[in-house]
């Protein structure tokens, strides 16, 4: 079959695919005449858009996926420090009612129970 078609051609010096499992061009060259004008087939434009479209979106994926991975990186050591904030204020906070709490103590042991405000929730 495919000998057969070439005898077809035996006389020519060359041939397109076209030409061999006869395609009409002239569908072709009408819907593509940008594209035939500069040499480039439309199947082969359309199958770089494509390449060139999946390239962008794997690249535009991937830049999302290292952007998301710093924002939850950012806001991981954000919460980070405020807990370490709030620890700190936690223990200030614990050394003071300390403090007030032994120096209350202090004062009634000394008897200077009557400077300290019988509605104080430290004296006992």
């Amino acid at each position: 079959m495919a000998r057969d078609r070439l005898r077809a051609f035996d006389s020519r010096s060359g041939f397109g695919s076209a030409d061999y499992y006869g395609r009409d061009e002239s569908i072709r060259s009408s819907t593509s005449s940008s594209s035939r004008s500069s040499g480039v087939p439309v199947d082969a434009l359309l199958t770089e858009a494509s390449y060139q479209a999946r390239e962008f979106a794997t690249k535009l994926v991937g830049q999302a996926k290292d952007d998301w991975e710093g924002v939850k990186r950012v806001v991981g050591m954000g919460a980070g420090k405020v807990g370490e904030y709030l620890n700190d204020v936690a223990v200030s906070l614990n050394c003071i009612l300390f403090f007030i709490f032994y120096f209350c103590f202090f004062l009634k042991r000394m008897g200077f129970s009557s400077i300290i405000n019988h509605s104080s929730p430290f004296f006992f």
